[in-house]
């Protein structure tokens, strides 16, 4: 065995989502605890057993990258991956204004001035964060960033030199006084806005839509959303024209190269 996972509780088997559950539950149970992924299963990690992280780069979670449900999507059952937990710093976690591939309303960092939340950092060897930068649309959907000095907290590991991560491109989901909406399902502490659930950002999304947009009702527009990538390019380009932008964040964007961000569009 490549890595020694010994001293971790025991295994707890990682059941995939369903495309329906993918989209709905959006982003998805996260342990509140630090954990590796190994062998199609994830173990919390008892206090002082992360393995050692060399070599790997801390990217900060803020939205589905939390839950080893998507993680093992993405990375397959054969991947081995460390996850710590991760306090963010004057940031809160908002809904973009666009749908993702599978029909969920995807989410950014935002910054906000004394709100904090918990979230996790996975720790990627370069190849696996090649894969990342694809599922993640580097480029067109998300810009990879550096975080600035401080706003990442690192727990259960060593602080590495850098937390990395990733800011929507596409502009967030506002209310009438152009504020953003924070993830309902996702608790932040003094956060500064009201909260949405993913069912209700994704309605907010719809009626937002010019009426030819909108299909019959949202059941057969979330169908064809899905279904016809050509449709959700549209769409998500008619959301773009009335998102607003996310001003600059506590963070650097970093130059990357994805090999298939199309696959994720």
């Amino acid at each position: 065995m490549p890595h020694d996972i010994s001293d971790r509780h025991p295994p707890i088997p990682i059941v995939p989502l369903t495309m329906a559950e993918r989209a709905d539950e959006y982003p998805y149970h996260a342990p509140q605890a630090s954990y590796v992924i190994a062998n199609g299963a994830y173990h919390l990690v008892k206090e002082g057993g992360m393995p050692a992280l060399d070599g790997r780069v801390a990217v900060l979670s803020v939205g589905s990258n939390r839950s080893p449900q998507q993680l093992l999507r993405k990375f397959g059952a054969d991947a081995y991956l460390p996850v710590t937990r991760a306090r963010l710093i004057d940031c809160d976690i908002i809904h973009s204004a666009c749908f993702s591939y599978y029909g969920a309303v995807p989410c950014s960092a935002y910054p906000a001035k004394g709100t904090s939340i918990l979230l996790n950092a996975v720790w990627l060897t370069a190849d696996q964060l090649q894969i990342m930068h694809d599922t993640e649309a580097v480029g067109i959907a998300y810009d990879y960033c550096r975080w600035d000095e401080g706003i990442v907290k690192i727990l259960d590991a060593p602080a590495p030199e850098a937390v990395y991560g990733y800011a929507t491109r596409l502009g967030f989901l506002q209310d009438e006084k152009a504020r953003p909406f924070g993830l309902s399902s996702l608790g932040a502490d003094n956060r500064q806005f009201a909260s949405l659930s993913q069912q209700q950002a994704r309605l907010a999304l719809y009626q937002a839509l010019p009426p030819d947009l909108q299909k019959d009702d949202i059941t057969a527009f979330m169908t064809a959303l899905v279904a016809d990538k050509a449709f959700r390019l549209q769409v998500n380009e008619a959301l773009a024209s009335c998102a607003a932008p996310i001003d600059q964040g506590p963070w650097q964007i970093i130059p990357a190269t994805p090999q298939d961000a199309e696959s994720f569009l």
